[in-house]
């Protein structure tokens, strides 16, 4: 009997008790609620992170893109604007400089009207004679002794508009010779500088013995544009 009850009391403490089960298994499940809170928390971390960088990115980005662009193009439009604006006037003020120095008209006043006779010797004068029988050339020279340029309009081609070769005698006579050059009826433009000349010649014929006077009318609407030489031929 007391072998028995002995045995029994061994195998009562050998045996666990219910409560410490339940520690055992307070604990494992612990364990796995820290591992699925962690896997959760893990999860919840990376779900966060990725909405707040999308959320973050998309808006400094879209943000930050949208104004710096704005600005840029603002800037360039400016720019364009200015750049146009500065080439225009100083082009617009180059114009007017070309456009001032171009000269006016010349008025009759400010011009000097030369005219000269030569043969195939060269220029006939007091001391040289033109010959007879050569075909005398007429040239007439206008100077422009203003201080500025001035522009000469012209009906023609031609500078010189006619050539008469007067008789120098006491009585008025008809004249030796009327020269016309033939010439195309268009409007021409002679620029004369301040101080500088234009000249143009024209071919006539034969005369006889005696002095003349050759008066070269210029192609203005003034008998005073022309110039006259006397000269004798012999």
């Amino acid at each position: 009997m007391k072998r028995i009850a002995w045995f029994s009391l061994l195998l009562g403490c050998a045996t666990p008790k219910s409560g410490d089960d339940t520690g055992v298994d307070a604990a494992v499940d612990a364990g796995t609620a820290d591992q699925d809170d962690g896997g959760e928390s893990d999860d919840g971390g990376a779900d966060d992170g990725g909405t707040d960088g999308g959320t973050d990115g998309g808006t400094d980005g879209g943000t930050d893109g949208g104004t710096d662009g704005g600005t840029d193009d603002g800037d360039t439009d400016d720019g364009d604007t200015d750049g146009g604006g500065t080439d225009g006037g100083t082009s617009g003020s180059g114009g007017g400089d070309d456009g001032g120095g171009s000269g006016t008209g010349c008025d009759v006043d400010v011009l000097d009207f030369t005219a000269t006779v030569s043969d195939s010797g060269g220029t006939c004068d007091d001391t040289s004679p033109c010959a007879v029988e050569d075909e005398l050339t007429y040239r007439l020279v206008i100077l422009n002794e203003s201080a500025s340029d001035c522009i000469l309009t012209t009906s023609s081609t031609c500078l010189i508009k006619e050539v008469k070769i007067e008789v120098e005698t006491v009585h008025p006579v008809d004249p030796a010779a009327t020269y016309t050059p033939t010439c195309e009826s268009v409007s021409i433009d002679h620029t004369i500088p301040a101080g500088g000349t234009v000249e143009e010649s024209h071919n006539g014929g034969v005369l006889t013995y005696g002095v003349y006077i050759a008066v070269v009318q210029a192609d203005m609407d003034t008998p005073l544009a022309s110039g006259s030489a006397s000269f004798e031929v012999e």
